[in-house]
């Protein structure tokens, strides 16, 4: 299990820098960030997969295939889609806090399915999670203004942020239950193959969404500070975020037992505060590094518990 848990804390790390790219992205719409970001995991999948050839492409059986468009629907567009609306229309912290609930929900569904853990275990570690995330992000929260102006943006962001959460929920835990079926089909390639679908579905949304005034691709042909800059951020999030994350999960979630593989989102958790804080020059408040100890702690006690649980289990038998 230790290598699966170095896998996903290196993907949480490569995923954290999602929480800060917005806040350098903010002359650009939700939808052009994410897009943007897909748009170019896409193309660098769709490059990686031709120069496999065209028999890499038909080894594989349609369902695969079909597996791979969903599974890129739900853990990539929609998945970022939600992020991007929570942290530009209902705040970072807010957002935070309901993605927080990932690690609770993914170890939930994950063990319905193995029965690997006892909800007795859980439960301490998730109050422990729980009250982490809440006391990270209690600074940060203020009176709402829920004035006609910016009730329905707030509303839209909480929904976006709650959409990001189920769909990265099931993805998360099916993904995992598929690979472990499916040994042939190393970390790499899945992650290809995830991109390859991604990027049809960009394909489809991009006439869409200009059809309908959601998105200007005309600006992105304008050469300025402003595109470059979109364009080195969205490689960064295409590149290391999407592909080089999505690798570094799928081997994680090989190697490491359905019922775990949730608790070790929260690292992208506090990987994506390592970075924020970074960005703005601080330290953690007393409240802020009292729920960062209280998730680490969580994750060390639910670490602790299921080792127990499988030592008695092996007694047992």
């Amino acid at each position: 299990m230790r290598i699966g848990f170095f896998f996903a804390v290196a993907a949480c790390f490569v995923w954290g820098l999602i929480f800060i790219v917005p806040h350098f992205l903010s002359d650009f719409s939700p939808l052009e960030v994410a897009l943007g970001r897909y748009f170019a995991f896409g193309l660098l999948s769709l490059a990686l997969l031709l120069r496999k050839g065209v028999a890499q492409m038909v080894r594989f059986s349609r369902t695969v295939w079909i597996k791979a468009l969903l599974f890129g629907l739900f853990s990539n567009i929609l998945y970022y889609i939600g992020v991007v609306l929570g942290v530009r229309f209902a705040t970072p912290p807010v957002t935070v806090l309901i993605l927080g609930l990932t690690p609770i929900l993914v170890a939930l569904y994950g063990n319905w399915y193995s029965r690997e853990w006892s909800i007795k275990g859980m439960l301490i570690p998730f109050i422990l999670l729980g009250i982490g995330m809440v006391l990270v992000n209690l600074s940060a929260f203020t009176p709402l203004s829920f004035s006609s102006e910016h009730i329905g943006k707030y509303l839209g962001g909480l929904l976006g942020a709650l959409v990001a959460l189920l769909g990265w929920t099931w993805f998360a835990v099916e993904n995992a239950r598929f690979l472990k079926k499916s040994p042939e089909i190393p970390g790499g390639t899945w992650a290809t193959f995830l991109g390859a679908t991604t990027f049809l579905w960009v394909v489809v949304l991009l006439p869409i969404l200009h059809y309908f005034e959601l998105i200007a691709c005309q600006k992105f042909i304008e050469f300025n500070p402003a595109t470059v800059r979109f364009f080195a951020w969205i490689l960064v999030l295409g590149v290391v975020c999407s592909w080089i994350g999505c690798f570094l999960w799928n081997r994680a979630s090989i190697y490491l037992p359905l019922s775990m593989i949730g608790f070790f989102i929260i690292f992208e958790t506090l990987f994506g505060l390592l970075f924020v804080y970074l960005v703005e020059a601080r330290l953690p408040s007393f409240l802020e590094f009292l729920g960062i100890f209280l998730m680490v702690g969580g994750i060390l006690m639910s670490l602790r518990s299921f080792r127990l649980s499988k030592k008695r289990e092996a007694v047992i038998h």
